[in-house]
C-alpha cells in the first residue's frame, strides 16, 4: 500500500513549488492580461451598448416630437385652408349679394326713369289731345304755346 517516504515527499513538494513558481511567473501574467483585456472589452461593449441605447432613445424621442410637430403643422394647414375657403366663400357670397343689390338698384332706377319718361310722354300727349279737343270744341285752332302753362298746371294738379 502506501509507504511513507520522506525523500519523495520533499522532492514532490519542491517540484510542486517550482511548478507553482513557474506558473506564477510565466503563465499567470499573460493569463491575467487576457482576462483584463476581455474585461475591458466587455465593459467597452456594455458602455457602447448603453450609449447606443441612449442614442436610439433620443432618436426615437426626436422622431416622436417631429411626428407630433408634423401632425400639428398638418392640422394648422388644414385649419388655415378651411378658414381661407370659408373666407373666400363668404367674400364671394357677399360680392354676389352686393352685385345683385346693385343690379336691383340699377333696375329700379331704370324702371323709375322709364316710368318718369312715360308719365312725361303721357302728359305731353294728353296736353296735345286737350289742345286738339279744345280747338275742335271752340271751332278754331288753339296755339299750344298759349295754353301750355295752363295745361301743365292742370296736369300737375291731377
Amino acid at each position: 500500500m502506501f509507504e511513507f517516504e520522506p525523500g519523495l515527499i520533499i522532492w514532490t513538494s519542491i517540484s510542486f513549488g517550482i511548478l507553482i513558481l513557474l506558473f506564477y511567473k510565466l503563465l499567470l501574467p499573460p493569463l491575467l492580461d487576457i482576462i483584463d483585456k476581455r474585461e475591458k472589452q466587455i465593459a467597452s461593449s456594455l458602455e457602447e451598448a448603453h450609449k447606443t441605447k441612449k442614442e436610439a432613445a433620443e432618436l426615437f424621442s426626436d422622431y416622436k416630437q417631429k411626428m407630433e410637430e408634423a401632425h400639428i403643422n398638418a392640422r394648422q394647414i388644414i385649419d388655415n385652408a378651411k378658414a381661407e375657403s370659408q373666407f373666400i366663400v363668404k367674400k364671394t357670397v357677399d360680392s354676389a349679394k352686393l352685385e345683385t343689390k346693385d343690379m336691383l338698384n340699377q333696375a329700379k332706377l331704370e324702371i323709375e326713369a322709364a316710368r318718369n319718361e312715360m308719365v312725361k310722354e303721357v302728359k305731353q300727349t294728353s296736353a296735345e289731345l286737350i289742345v286738339a279737343v279744345a280747338g275742335k270744341v271752340l271751332g278754331r285752332e288753339v296755339a299750344i304755346k298759349d295754353n301750355m302753362n295752363l295745361i301743365r298746371e292742370s296736369l300737375n294738379e291731377s
